[in-house]
């Protein structure tokens, strides 16, 4: 059982190191740090989506994917819609 919990975190871990990896490319191009925000935000959702259904059964996963899709959309939204920088 502790090894499967590894491999689980072991598993969110490369999904949101491989986003924020391609967020920092982005960035890179871009010189606005601000996507790596959103990309914050919406790694948690991903991981959660992504790794409920193995977790709770089906009405169970939609409940949890749904509550963290409704906590995570409202701060990527709020962090890609700041102001540029000039």
């Amino acid at each position: 059982m502790i090894a499967t919990i590894a491999i689980r975190v072991g598993e969110a871990w490369a999904v949101a190191a491989g986003l924020q990896l391609v967020l920092w490319l982005v960035q890179q191009r871009t010189r606005n740090a601000g996507i790596v925000d959103v990309g914050w935000a919406l790694a948690f959702t991903l991981v959660v989506v992504g790794f409920a259904p193995r977790a709770a059964p089906r009405r169970a996963a939609t409940r949890i994917s749904g509550s963290a899709g409704a906590r995570a959309r409202p701060l990527g939204s709020s962090c890609s819609s700041r102001p540029r920088p000039r």
